[in-house]
């Protein structure tokens, strides 16, 4: 019976290189009937009536169409024999690097042998040619790969040529490293080995191939498969071998161990190291199947092997997050919040110092540090705090902290509070503005901040969100926006500069005026403060709000007046209201007295009267600048002179500028004019200055034709300075005005009346008549009406003159003495004979004129100015 043999061939690349077994061969025999076989596409045919051997094939057909008879038989002869099988499986391995494997039986192409590189070869069945014996090759699959001559092999009944007893453990080298499921190589378990992993090498196998292959058993000892050693390290312990990993882990379980060795030596307990993080340089892959890490201190001091169950590995030195959920408060003002374990600084804890945070979290830094993960109450996160800047508290508001500020609620849609649980004590419409003294403030997890106030009176009034309040400088609370206009309606409280009571002025300066009070202070003594300011923006200070009333406008509140009044100004509009709707206007009531009875200090620095005729008729609010109301204030004036100075004495005439209202006694008694009898010279010089008649710088020559002029001239000598000048001087008649203005110089007005009014030429002389009323013939001879109606008309003509009469080396007696005010005066003495008569720049300004005689004083024309002053003022 014929037999067929398969071979296997395994060849490695090494024994291609030229190594003692170039080859190796796993052969299978079979018990099988001798058949025809079909290999690479050839069919071998035995005939039995001859020896010749035909190949019938396409290749070979298209051959032998080219050949005679006789050569096919004689070649199919020499190359094919008959087929058999073989007896048992054998391996074969190649002697050498020059080994032919043949496509064919032809034997004229060859395999390359890089095909044939980590192969399972199969061989079923030999022939012989040409005398040799050749062997049909095929894979683990079947698969026909060729055919070689059986001088170039060596068979084996095993695929190992050595088998040693191991027993070490080994790791794994690779991620993917191959185990193979039986030592032919064909199959290999299923990928899912780890790098460093861990098994048992029990038995050591010298492979055909020339490597070195182990076998492996897990710690169920159940066999894994086979490895080339060349992919394992083998490991002194069943720990494995030590592997870098360079990573940081946090210790999560307190009940487990860390161990000295791999025999489970333990070095210490995990509740020591529960939740610190460290450095895991290595990490063994035991043969139990159990992860160990290497773990070290920052201080780089060994802490023995411990599982990964029983830590986490970290992203960072940081180590893993850690749940905490407690409360803290930043209690430093010099740490960082850092924004990652980078160390980016997010905040300073000066910013959030005694705040209340929630922990969420908590990290165990390698460096020995923990960092708390900040959050208010809203899921805001802040960053990471060193725990070292921070105090535990297990309450959500924190700690109290003294805070000693005054506070004043700003927002009445809010609450205070009795506790924080939120209980409402009372709603802050009940407390808006006022000022209280914050004793404490609580940094509460929520984000905000709770203040605990109290009034002046130490009444606990609750806890105020912060955002509810202003947080004052002082006492005095916070600044209020108010703007609404207040009238000064007390006379004796201060105007103060600041809240430490330094005072910047008396209410009784502002008294009746209006103000904008742009803001003010409720502060903490229970009083109200306004802040005020007039029309240009000027401060005036604080003043206590009871010392004002608040108007219902800029015109301010309505002041009882009851005064008469007289139009004096045309085309002033009478308004219907302060919303100047207009009602009349003065023009057509010029002269006519009004009832006035009431008046607005408005805030534009107007007074407003609100006029009324006799039979009760309002007529509006009109500016008090369009009227006067010196006829009032006159008829208390005669009343003074009534009572006081009617007198033969006494020549006194009291008139206003503003309405033309008199009071008098004796006021068209004639005396001697004295130096008031220089008025008409000074006046009518000053009226051709005005009408540029006269040049009041061009110099005229001082001669005693002056002093010549019959009926006019002053005699040389007595007042002044120009009579102690040489004739044959220049002066001009701006100088002489102010000589005899300021020293009441007698040359002085003589050359004034020479130069200035052209020797008293008759067209003076006819203005002077028209002033005073009667025909003016000589100034030696006056009465007090005939000197007050020549300064009056002196002040409305204006000029210089005015000016030189305010600064005499007279206004320290007489009219002026007493006086707040400006005065421009002209004196007169001679003999008993003492005058003045000024003008008096007050509010309304008003003429007094004063002649007096047998020896009255100074002093006593003093007391009456000063008197009548304080009624006109």
């Amino acid at each position: 019976m014929n037999k067929r043999v398969m071979v296997t061939v395994l060849s490695g690349m090494g024994i291609l290189l030229g190594s003692a077994s170039l080859g190796v061969f796993s052969t299978y025999a079979t018990e099988t009937k001798t058949s025809d076989s079909t290999f690479n596409s050839s069919v071998v045919v035995e005939k039995s009536t001859s020896s010749e051997l035909i190949t019938e094939s396409s290749q070979t057909q298209k051959t032998e169409t080219k050949e005679s008879s006789s050569e096919k038989t004689e070649k199919s002869i020499e190359r094919i024999s008959t087929k058999e099988t073989l007896e048992s499986k054998r391996y074969v391995s190649f002697k050498d690097e020059n080994v032919k494997v043949f496509k064919t039986v032809e034997l004229k192409e060859m395999v390359p042998l890089n095909e044939l590189k980590e192969v399972v070869i199969e061989t079923l069945e030999k022939t012989i040619i040409n005398e040799k014996n050749y062997y049909f090759l095929t894979n683990s699959q079947g698969k026909e790969l060729g055919l070689v001559e059986e001088s170039q092999i060596n068979l084996h009944e095993n695929i190992y040529t050595e088998k040693t007893e191991l027993n070490k453990y080994v790791s794994l080298k690779g991620e993917k490293t191959a185990v193979y499921k039986e030592l032919d190589l064909g199959l290999t378990e299923a990928n899912d080995f780890v790098l460093g992993q861990t098994f048992l090498a029990k038995e050591q196998f010298k492979h055909l191939n020339g490597k070195i292959y182990y076998s492996l058993i897990n710690s169920k000892e159940e066999l894994v498969g086979y490895v080339e050693s060349e992919n394992v390290t083998i490991a002194e312990t069943k720990g494995g071998v030590y592997q870098s990993f360079g990573k940081y882990v946090t210790v999560t379980n307190s009940t487990s161990s860390t161990y000295s060795n791999f025999d489970e030596q333990i070095r210490q307990s995990t509740s020591k190291l529960e939740k610190e993080t460290f450095q895991a340089r290595g990490k063994y892959h035991h043969f139990d199947g159990s992860l160990y890490y290497s773990i070290f201190d920052k201080n780089n001091k060994w802490q023995g092997y411990i599982q990964e169950k029983d830590v986490a590995v970290a992203d960072g030195k940081q180590g893993v997050y850690q749940n905490f959920n407690k409360h803290v408060i930043v209690k430093s003002k010099n740490y960082s919040i850092w924004q990652n374990f980078s160390w980016k600084k997010k905040y300073d804890s000066s910013k959030f110092y005694q705040r209340t945070f929630l922990v969420k979290g908590e990290y165990h830094h390698f460096n020995g540090d923990i960092y708390y993960s900040l959050y208010d109450s809203n899921g805001t996160w802040y960053g990471y705090i060193n725990k070292n800047g921070t105090t535990s508290t297990n309450e959500e508001q924190g700690m109290y902290v003294s805070y000693g500020k005054y506070v004043t609620i700003k927002n009445s849609n809010g609450n205070s509070w009795s506790n924080f649980k939120w209980n409402k004590r009372q709603e802050l419409k009940n407390l808006s503005g006022q000022t209280f003294l914050a004793k404490g403030i609580y940094y509460h997890v929520n984000g905000d901040d709770y203040v605990s106030i109290y009034d002046r009176n130490n009444k606990w009034y609750g806890y105020v969100n912060k955002k509810f309040v202003t947080v004052a400088d002082g006492r005095q609370g916070g600044y209020q926006n108010l703007s609404k206009y207040v009238t000064i309606t007390k006379s004796n409280y201060s105007l103060w500069r600041n809240f430490s009571w330094k005072e910047l002025g008396r209410s009784q300066s502002v008294y009746h005026q209006t103000f904008l009070a742009k803001g003010k202070y409720q502060h903490f003594n229970g009083d109200t403060y306004y802040s005020l300011y007039d029309n240009k923006g000027k401060w005036y200070g604080y003043i206590n709000a009871t010392g004002t009333t608040v108007a219902d406008g800029a015109q301010g509140i309505y002041q009882g007046y009851g005064k008469k009044v007289t139009v004096t100004k045309r085309n002033y509009t009478m308004w219907s209201s302060f919303s100047w709707q207009k009602r009349h206007n003065t023009s057509s009531f010029m002269n006519q007295q009004f009832t006035a009875r009431g008046k607005y200090r408005h805030f534009n620095g107007s007074t407003y009267l609100t006029l009324y005729d006799n039979k009760g008729k309002w007529y509006g609010y009109l500016n008090e600048d369009a009227v006067s109301i010196d006829a009032e204030k006159l008829a208390r004036v005669q009343r003074l002179l009534d009572s006081k100075y009617r007198s033969p004495n006494f020549g006194i005439y009291v008139t206003s500028l503003a309405d033309g209202s008199v009071a008098s006694v004796n006021g068209t008694k004639t005396f001697t004019a004295a130096s008031t009898g220089k008025l008409p010279a000074m006046y009518y010089t000053q009226k051709m200055i005005n009408q540029k008649q006269k040049d009041p710088n061009k110099l005229y020559q001082y001669k005693d034709a002056i002093n010549q002029m019959p009926i006019y001239s002053y005699m040389r000598g007595g007042a002044g300075i120009l009579q102690g000048k040489p004739y044959g001087s220049y002066y001009s008649l701006d100088t002489m005005l102010n000589w005899t203005a300021k020293y009441s110089d007698n040359q002085g007005a003589n050359f004034l009346g020479y130069y200035g009014a052209n020797q008293y030429e008759q067209k003076m002389r006819n203005e002077i008549s028209q002033i005073i009323g009667r025909t003016w013939v000589s100034p030696f001879q006056v009465s007090a009406k005939e000197n007050a109606l020549l300064i009056s008309a002196m002040y409305r003509q204006g000029g210089q003159v005015m000016s030189y009469m305010q600064n005499t080396v007279f206004d320290n007696q007489r009219i002026p003495k007493y006086l707040p005010v400006k005065v421009a005066h002209k004196i007169g003495d001679v003999g008993s004979y003492t005058h003045d008569i000024g003008v008096v720049y007050a509010n309304s300004p008003y003429v007094l004129s004063v002649m007096t005689q047998n020896g009255t004083s100074y002093e006593t024309i003093s007391v009456l100015s000063k008197e009548i002053y304080d009624i006109m003022k």
